[in-house]
């Protein structure tokens, strides 16, 4: 299953390096995130963000190890800390050389409100600068997801019903340049 997670907002300056490397996004507030791509020794810390989100509708967690281990081969996951603390993680899939799909935003509750799923959509709309399509789903009741992605051009094309097969609908929204 993929995740799509809780988002607020934030100007940020954005610093991307090569691909392979990590990218870190500065703060207005001078505080500093880093963006660092996951690797399989991430995955426990990885999971147990994603059980801090448990019982939470609006998120659809990975189901065991060998999930996140996929899903960090399938995706571009990039783990987000503020400081030594793991705070959020960001993620995308190339569907083909014109589309790309963000497959999963995740904010530890703790850091909820304090821009870091923007800052992290902020990133991925740099490092898909040029894509011609970028999908992301969303629960329709994620209103800080839904007021981001407005924000950034994003519009709802669709309303799927028990897309995760957890029983909850999504929302799919496309951004087309």
């Amino acid at each position: 299953m993929k995740k799509y997670h809780n988002a607020t907002k934030l100007a940020t300056r954005v610093t991307i390096s090569k691909m392979e490397e990590a990218p870190s996004v500065e703060h207005k507030e001078k505080s500093k995130l880093e963006f660092r791509r996951a690797t399989p020794e991430d995955v426990d810390e990885y999971m147990a963000l994603e059980n801090t989100m448990l019982g939470n509708k609006k998120y659809s967690r990975s189901a065991d190890r060998s999930e996140v281990l996929q899903e960090f081969s399938e995706n571009e996951v990039y783990l987000i800390r503020k400081g030594e603390q793991l705070v959020g993680s960001v993620e995308y899939q190339m569907k083909d050389a014109d589309t790309a799909y963000i497959s999963g935003l995740l904010v530890h509750p703790d850091f909820q409100g304090t821009r870091v799923a923007y800052e992290a959509v902020q990133l991925l709309a740099e490092r898909l600068q040029g894509i011609k399509r970028i999908e992301l789903v969303t629960h329709p009741e994620n209103r800080q997801i839904l007021s981001i992605s407005k924000k950034m051009g994003f519009k709802v094309v669709q309303r799927l019903e028990n897309h995760f097969g957890d029983g909850e609908p999504r929302l799919l929204l496309v951004r087309e340049s």
